[in-house]
This record gives structure tokens, sequence and C-alpha cells, in this order.
């Protein structure tokens, strides 16, 4: 069996951008005032009214605007320019160039500042406190009372819905929903593991016992335990298992001190460097980075998101047996839910009624819904009604994939916090962390010193509190 899905990882993020509305834009069409033409006949009134609010008429003339990381495939293209042929067939949807990650938000921030709006853009749940608390974003609850998604919100996952709200106003709808998961090399853990899955109550502990018993550098073919990351969202997560905190409940002190957030990022450095079971930062740019090192066999265990399942999948074909196993309860519980990126509305466009109605379709048609869920990255829809097409394409290759990473992943309906400052505290989280735990310089007492002290300072100069 072929283990080539309708589109890799990199092509969903370019089908999301669509999805969310767009691409890169370079430049922005200047503002236009929109105009109406001649009738346009062949209208399906039912359709019309399933998806259109009906505050714009159909022969609305323009061009709309779209903001992404990465264009979309041809076939995505095809889908949104059908989108508008059918209910604004005289506006004009204009992607833009091709564009990655970094040169987006280089890009989207300095549009938005300059009031040179797109029409609709995507956001990355870490920028919605930042640029709500700017004024970039428009919030959207008074199209959801005139034209709600289908089963809204009940049927969309709360972590996600939330990650793209701020002080009680919903700025966007989520495109997916992505919990962390353990993928594993079967042919290297199974031998240790005896039964077949993991428990779904194994600890972190467990996790830790398994790949030093797994670990085996001694030759030129090394196999490491576990691979794992120390970035902040993903440390939060272990924070949480461990009963500590980053913040204060409103975000505005750090609680970074407290004896389980310590706990949490001695158990992550232990697995860095302490126990030798993850590949130092030298070995994992050999490999080519974590992903690489997995695919190739060299890794018993890989900590990560369940975004990168699909990709994992394809690369490792019939190399190795592959599994995967939920994220690890601590002593506070399971906290797997990391992120999740979703699409909105700036506050500027030329036209936000329609940016609205195409956003909500791609929730809401059920042939669309589903091409979404099963062209996804791994990172599951953001309606949990979607979700079971991507877990049952998955699961042809990985049986426990839906209980281990959607059912279990859905445990904790906790989320890192959003706070206005978040864009320029994670620079901080770095500068703190990185030396500690790529390169295992100080000790996690000194680094959580430094960090809890400087966060403190983000906060006391924030205009928020001044």
């Amino acid at each position: 069996m072929s283990r080539k899905f309708g589109l890799s990882r990199r092509d969903f993020l370019r089908v999301s951008s669509y999805a969310a509305a767009g691409a890169v834009a370079i430049a922005c069409v200047p503002a236009e005032a929109p105009t109406v033409v001649e009738e346009v006949a062949e209208v399906d009134l039912a359709r019309r009214a399933e998806f259109t609010m009906g505050t714009v008429p159909m022969e609305t003339a323009g061009t709309f605007v779209v903001n992404g990381w990465g264009p979309g495939t041809v076939a995505v293209q095809e889908q949104h320019h059908a989108w508008f042929a059918e209910f604004y067939p005289n506006m004009e949807f204009q992607p833009a160039p091709e564009g990655g990650w970094s040169s987006y938000w280089e890009t989207v921030v300095v549009l938005l500042a300059a009031g040179e709006h797109p029409d609709a853009a995507m956001i990355h749940f870490t920028r919605t406190a930042p640029f709500a608390d700017k004024g970039f974003m428009l919030p959207i609850d008074d199209y959801i009372d005139a034209l709600p998604p289908v089963d809204w919100p009940d049927d969309f996952h709360f972590t996600a819905v939330d990650n793209i709200a701020y002080k009680g106003k919903q700025y966007g709808f989520p495109i997916d929903w992505a919990p962390r998961a353990v993928l594993i090399n079967r042919d290297i853990m199974d031998p240790i593991l005896g039964d077949w899955p993991p428990p779904d109550d194994w600890t972190y502990q467990d996790l830790l016992d398994l790949a030093i018993e797994a670990t085996d550098t001694s030759g030129e073919d090394k196999t490491y335990g576990l691979a794992t990351g120390h970035w902040a969202i993903r440390q939060w997560n272990v924070t949480r298992g461990f009963g500590g905190h980053f913040f204060n409940e409103d975000v505005t002190q750090a609680n970074m001190l407290e004896p389980g957030t310590i706990e949490a990022f001695q158990y992550t450095y232990d697995i860095l460097h302490t126990h030798g079971v993850s590949p130092s930062a030298a070995d994992l740019e050999l490999f080519g980075g974590q992903f690489a090192a997995f695919a190739s066999g060299n890794i018993g265990m890989w900590w990560t998101l369940s975004d990168e399942t699909r990709s994992a999948v394809e690369a490792v074909g019939d190399s190795f047996r592959m599994g995967i196993g939920p994220e690890p309860v601590g002593p506070n519980g399971r906290f797997g839910f990391e992120g999740n990126v979703g699409w909105f509305i700036p506050s500027g466009s030329n036209f936000p009624e329609i940016a609205y109605e195409f956003m909500r379709w791609n929730l809401t048609d059920p042939d669309q819904a589903r091409f979404m869920a099963v062209n996804g990255f791994g990172g599951f829809p953001g309606r949990k009604s979607s979700g079971i097409w991507n877990v049952q394409e998955i699961e042809q290759f990985l049986p426990n994939y839906g209980h281990a990473a959607w059912v279990l992943g859905a445990e904790s309906e906790e989320h890192f916090p959003l706070f206005p400052e978040g864009q320029e505290w994670m620079p901080i989280y770095a500068q703190h962390m990185d030396p500690l735990m790529l390169e295992g310089v100080g000790s996690v007492e000194e680094a959580l010193e430094g960090l809890s002290a400087d966060t403190n300072e983000l906060f006391d100069n924030s205009v928020r509190n001044l």
C-alpha cells in the first residue's frame, strides 16, 4: 500500500494558507470601494442562502486580496476561484506570490501597521493577542450571530477556538488543532515496551526510563531513545504536567520559580544532557533535524506535534515499523494541546462580509471541509466532526493514531497563555534557555531566575501596565 498521501505537510501549509484565504501578499492593492455591476444569471438561491449573509450584492465587483505563508496548489487555487465564480463572479480572487513563514510575518505586520490591509489573512495563535491588541484584527462576533458555522462552537475544539479569541471577542476561525504525541520506531522500542500499544497512562518517568534503555551510542550508527525540544510552547505543556506555571493568572508577573516549574525544566534538561538519551544540537545538525533523525531510524521515540505524523509516515515508508503513543501524563495530569493556526479579517478589509463568508465556507461546506481534513498535515481540523476523515486516512498505517493523538490529546482544554507582549517575550525566553538546553551551559535555576527577572521587567514596562 502506498504511503503517499494527497498532499505532504509542506503542501498542506500551502493549502491552509488558501483555506485561510491565501498566500503571502508582497503588496496589497489600493483600497477600493465595492462596485456593483450588471445582474448575474443562474443563481442557486438555496446555496447562496446557505453560504452568504445576503448583505453584499452578488454583482459586487473588486479585487479580493489575501495573505498567508506560501501559496496553495493549483487544485486549491481552482477551488477558491470557483467559490468566487459561484458567489461573487465579478470579484477577482488575488493570491500573491510564494513566500515562507518568516517573510510572511515580516510583511504582514508592515502592511497592517501601514493600513494597507489585505481582505483576509492567516494567523498563528501566538500572534492573536498582539494583533488584536494593536487593532489589526476585526472581531467577527456579529457575523457569527448573523450566519454561524454549522454547529458552532460545540463542534469545534475549545482550545483552537479560544486561541483566536481575545478579551471576550472572537477574532477568527481555527484551521487546525494540533495536540502533541510520541511517534515511535517500533523496531527499536517493541523489544523494550513489550506490549503494544503504549498504555494510555504512561508517564514522563516511563518515557525517560524507556529512552535510557533504548539509547546506544557506542557505535558509528547511534541510536537515541528520545528526541524532544525545549521551545517555550512545548515546555509549557511539560511545566503544566508537573503542576508549574510560567505566569500568574492574568499574565502580568512571572511564576517561573515555582517547584513544579523548576522540576519540569530540570526534566527536559536531563533528557537533553544528563542522561544522554537525546541527540545533541551538533548531532541534530548532522542528521538534518529531528524529523530527519527519526525518519532515518536513529530515534526510538520522537516527542513532537502530531501534525508531523503524515509527513513522517511518508518519509519512513517501509524502512521500519512506525507507531504512535499519547502525550505522557505528568504528576498534574496530561496537557497535550500545543497550538493551531487560523484565519482572520484585517480591520481594514475592503470586503469583510465576503471574507467572513469565504472563511466560513471552508468549515461548513461538506466537500470542502472533508478536502481540508484529508489533505491536512496531521494537525487535526479545528472542527471536531471533520477530524474523523483525517483519522481514517492515517490509521491505515498507524492504527492507534486516532486514540493516541485525537482522543487523548483533547483531555485538557488548557492552552498556552495569550498576552500582548508575547512576541517580545519569545526572544527573551530563547536568550535564557537556548544556552542551557542546547549547549548545557549554566543551571536550570540560574536560567529561570534570569528569565523570570527579564519577564517581569518586560511586563513592568508594558504599555498595559503604565
